[in-house]
């Protein structure tokens, strides 16, 4: 009886191997996707963050203005989300003329809009992982980082029992 149950040990043991490389082929090819999904959706973030710029050369420009100074929050990208495209301020001489939300606001639809399109793609980058069941890419990422981790070295531990049981 005892080597029936090693030997069955040994064969489920295999198709285990089997199926630990199967799911590390897959998660791989998830963290390439992400990756990827990533690095796009941070090259959209500067983009949004150039057009804003340029908004702000504009009304810089129709305004008067001398000098647009950014904040140190302006297009940060971190986890978990920091950063946004409206720490800014445009002034004459040394003195705020134009303010998000502040002085000299008009409520720019285009800035407002702007504005909303970074901080989505800011969220769904940077979004922690939580209850909610939803989180950025970032944090999928680095879920799919440590389940690759996992994965690996469960997958040794039974590719050692063939070794390791007579």
């Amino acid at each position: 009886m005892p080597n029936s149950v090693l030997e069955n040990m040994k064969v489920v043991d295999t198709l285990q191997v089997d199926t630990l490389t199967a799911a590390g082929t897959m998660m791989n090819e998830q963290l390439t996707r992400v990756e990827e999904e990533i690095t796009a959706l941070e090259s959209v973030l500067n983009l949004r963050a150039g057009e804003m710029i340029a908004i702000l050369v504009i009304k810089k420009t129709s305004l008067g203005g001398d000098n647009i100074v950014y904040g140190p929050t302006f297009n940060v990208h971190a986890l978990p989300p920091t950063g946004n495209i409206i720490d800014w301020h445009i002034d004459l001489l040394g003195v705020p003329i134009y303010v998000f939300g502040g002085v000299g606001w008009d409520s720019d639809a285009i800035i407002i809009d702007l504005n909303n399109k970074w901080n989505w793609t800011s969220v769904y980058l940077y979004q922690s992982a939580g209850l909610s069941g939803s989180f950025g890419l970032v944090a999928k990422k680095n879920q799919l980082t440590v389940s690759i981790g996992v994965n690996n070295a469960n997958k040794y531990q039974i590719q050692q029992t063939n070794n390791m049981l007579p």
